[in-house]
């Protein structure tokens, strides 16, 4: 995501072509919460407001959804965290990602 919008235009690209399939369907987009914070600390710190908008704008997009991270998914964090020796942020959004689709089954 902080690629898609503080990329170059090369580095944005194919990343806008992977995603024009989701734009204005509902839902489309999963990404736990934890995103947020990565994508618009740099910006909220720097002062750089037009690029904190954006993140904002992409954030309450129809499409993106963040699922709260609750208990269960601090919990597939941690055994995914031991299993594969991920980082806990790491491990925290793949975990969202899998509760999400289990939920979308």
């Amino acid at each position: 995501m902080i690629r898609l919008i503080e990329g170059d235009a090369a580095t944005r690209a194919p990343l806008e072509a992977r995603l024009a399939g989701s734009l204005g369907v509902v839902g489309s987009l999963v990404t736990s919460r934890l995103s947020r914070l990565e994508c618009r600390y740099k910006p909220l710190k720097a002062g750089e407001l037009a690029t904190l908008a954006q993140f904002d704008v992409f954030f309450s997009g129809v499409e993106v959804v963040m699922p709260d991270v609750s208990a269960a998914v601090i919990e597939r964090a941690t055994e995914l965290r031991a299993r594969y020796n991920l980082k806990t942020p790491d491990a925290l959004h793949y975990a969202t990602a899998m509760g999400s689709a289990q939920q979308c089954s």
